[in-house]
């Protein structure tokens, strides 16, 4: 952030006391638009004694700041520390004793934006106009007695403003300080054109508060009247000491480094080379390029879901019985015919006579003729026997005997067995 502003205003004077404990940093028509920060101090501890305090913490911070060119929280606390030192140096030579301090109001303005420090009841303000009236975007809080007593809510601030107490502070840059008093920090970004800053100690605070201040600072008028109008007001009112610093904003504007702009320049653009700009333009062309070709060249791409496999279809295999053949032609070639007690040229009593034993050891394969064709059953009908038995006709049927009903029922177990095992 780049910060301009216009000459900055100061007075510092003795109104109605002996001696001026007061100093400011610049001094009074030193200040100009380049200056970067600027100190105000009230001293306190008698005759020359305060005054020696503020001189000395002034005269510190400027010649610790001036040759810095970098600037944040940490090198201000530098810079307080090296006060502090100053200070304690003073009261080695029995110049100062330890009643002895100053208040500080300090402002820094820098590419960061402005940095604002208090210690004691000096006050720091920062203005900006909103419309037609000014208002207090931040505003210090008093390390004194008063305004601890006004926080708790144990008075108000019209009874502030006429404390018999109020001129007891709690914070003060001191010599030989056990534990030193640390000060109050504001750092912003927020400026803006037209802002205004003020750095005042309490002398300028028993005639001027804060409707009166933005009154003036509202007012029409040129940076110089408005500093007199208020010098005018305490010269009327104030009995302590008096001074002050006014500094107005003219022109803010953020860096290339800051990604908002504020106030009334605009941010910068920084134009790349020539040639970087060719190469990124052809690299983006050439890469819209390759994206176009692979997509057109791309052959169409075919869902899975839509992929079928091909069907292969195949006859049902058909489960054969246990111990039968699978081939129905053979199955028909090896059908065995329904046994019956004239089938295979075998007789009741032929097959009473060859009884296989039950035992498994002794018994022996039974012999099975070959079925007849039908053209030999045929002849075998017609054709007469050479047996004595009468010949029967084709359809005719036997009917056994007792006896023969018995051994014909004992063949047909023995030729079942005979079968059972001529399958396996």
């Amino acid at each position: 952030m780049q910060i301009k502003i216009n000459c900055p205003c100061a007075f510092s004077e003795t109104g109605k006391r002996a001696n001026n404990e007061d100093c400011i940093f610049p001094d009074k028509g030193q200040a100009t638009e380049f200056s970067k920060f600027f100190v105000v101090c009230d001293g306190m501890g008698g005759y020359e004694g305060g005054e020696i305090a503020s001189n000395v913490v002034c005269k510190s911070f400027a010649s610790f700041l001036s040759g810095n060119k970098k600037f944040n929280a940490d090198v201000f606390q530098n810079a307080l520390n090296y006060a502090y030192d100053e200070l304690d140096k003073q009261g080695d030579k029995d110049v100062i004793d330890k009643k002895t301090g100053t208040t500080l109001t300090f402002l820094y303005l820098y590419e960061q934006g402005a940095l604002m420090a208090h210690i004691g009841d000096s006050r720091i303000y920062h203005l900006r106009k909103n419309g037609s009236q000014m208002e207090i975007l931040y505003k210090s809080e008093d390390h004194s007695f008063v305004n601890e007593l006004l926080k708790a809510g144990m008075i108000t601030p019209q009874e502030a403003e006429t404390h018999p107490k109020k001129n007891i502070i709690t914070r003060a840059i001191q010599p030989h300080q056990e534990k030193r008093n640390k000060a109050e920090i504001r750092e912003t970004k927020d400026v803006k054109a037209g802002d205004y800053f003020f750095l005042c100690t309490d002398g300028v605070l028993e005639s001027i508060n804060d409707e009166k201040l933005t009154a003036i600072l509202s007012a029409g008028k040129s940076l110089e009247e408005k500093t007199n109008a208020i010098v005018r007001e305490c010269r009327n009112n104030s009995r302590d000491n008096f001074s002050a610093y006014l500094v107005a904003v003219e022109d803010a504007r953020l860096t290339n480094e800051d990604n908002t702009v504020s106030g009334t320049f605009q941010k910068k653009t920084v134009r790349k080379p020539p040639f970087l700009r060719y190469f990124f333009y052809s690299s983006a062309i050439v890469s819209c390029i390759c994206v176009l070709a692979y997509f057109l060249l791309l052959p169409p791409r075919t869902d899975e879901k839509e992929i079928k496999k091909p069907e292969i279809k195949t006859d049902p295999i058909e489960i054969p019985e246990r111990g039968l053949p699978q081939n129905r032609k053979e199955d028909e070639a090896l059908s065995i015919e329904p046994i019956s007690p004239v089938i295979n040229n075998i007789t009741p009593a032929s097959v009473n006579d060859r009884r296989v034993p039950r035992d498994s050891s002794e018994r022996t394969p039974p012999v099975i003729t070959k079925p007849a064709s039908p053209e030999e059953t045929i002849d075998a009908t017609h054709k007469p026997t050479e047996t004595s038995e009468p010949v029967q006709e084709p359809n005719a049927v036997i009917e056994p005997s007792g006896q023969e009903k018995g051994n014909t029922k004992e063949s047909n177990d023995v030729v079942r067995d005979a079968t059972e095992d001529t399958i396996r």
